[in-house]
């Protein structure tokens, strides 16, 4: 089976992958800080999703240490290590559906008044604020060739992994990287790296390293993405769709398809080391 060997200083060798027929595994490292938030968050992790859709932890590392890496191999698993499986949540999706609908009711109402004041000639900024330097860096190898130094502004976001997909007898995996600079609520540049997509094969070794945050890439910077509706077109646009929405009664129909859903949902697996062969039926 598809498998990803994890490796962290301080912590045991780990090898993701589940005895089943569908699965997804993933390891890696991420930095963030979203708005104004005093506390950022950095940390290794090693997760999944089991083929009952269920989410599995193997790994997290929250605040590793500087200098700290996680060594990510992609192998052929025969006996992976067993993960821990989260609690299912117990969602009221109608009262889910209800917020959402009295949300889009609430954005419409904005978009209206912000489309009169346009007509009447009344600009509307995009709001931004100020962004500090990056907080840290990644070092990204593979198989001991260096990818790139790379790094985002404070406040932002920065994931960098390994995924190992298993369908039936389809098998992929690949390293992904995304981040981006937050420059307002709804603002934000993403960054785009040249190797920052790429499949990877059996045998491969990535490695994802805390550095400080100097002589950093800076051939990433990508184009501002805002969800701020600032052009009347754009405002007219996004006002047609909510209003499609609230006409085709969308929110009870997407209720009815959850409902449905968890009441035709197999029960979760359970993940012990007592049970280990009962991962296989």
């Amino acid at each position: 089976m598809l498998g990803l060997r994890v490796r962290v200083r301080g912590h045991p060798t780990l090898t993701l992958a589940l005895l089943q027929d569908s699965y997804l595994v993933s390891a890696g490292a991420s930095w963030r800080r979203h708005g104004r938030s005093r506390t950022a968050q950095l940390h290794f992790q090693g997760t999944g999703i089991d083929d009952r859709d269920d989410h599995l932890k193997w790994l997290w590392v929250p605040d590793p240490p500087p200098a700290s890496w996680i060594d990510v191999s992609v192998v052929e698993a025969s006996t992976p290590t067993v993960p821990r499986r989260h609690r299912r949540r117990k969602i009221n999706w109608r009262q889910f559906f209800s917020r959402i609908r009295e949300r889009d009711l609430r954005r419409i109402a904005e978009l209206e008044t912000r489309l009169r004041k346009l007509k009447s000639g009344t600009p509307y900024p995009v709001p931004i604020w100020s962004s500090r330097p990056p907080a840290v860096g990644f070092r990204v190898t593979l198989n001991g060739r260096q990818l790139g130094r790379i790094g985002v502004a404070d406040p932002g976001s920065l994931s960098v992994a390994v995924y190992a997909r298993q369908r039936n007898e389809r098998q992929s995996v690949y390293l992904s990287v995304h981040g981006g600079d937050q420059l307002g609520h709804q603002t934000w540049r993403w960054c785009e790296w040249a190797w920052g997509e790429r499949r990877l094969s059996i045998g491969d070794r990535v490695r994802i390293a805390f550095i400080p945050p100097v002589r950093l890439d800076t051939n990433g910077v990508g184009e501002l993405d805002t969800r701020e509706a600032v052009r009347p077109t754009d405002i007219s646009k996004e006002l047609r769709e909510l209003r499609m929405w609230l006409k085709s009664d969308l929110y009870r129909k997407e209720t009815a398809a959850m409902l449905e859903a968890e009441r035709t949902r197999f029960p979760a697996r359970r993940y012990s080391r007592m049970n280990r062969a009962q991962e296989s039926r």
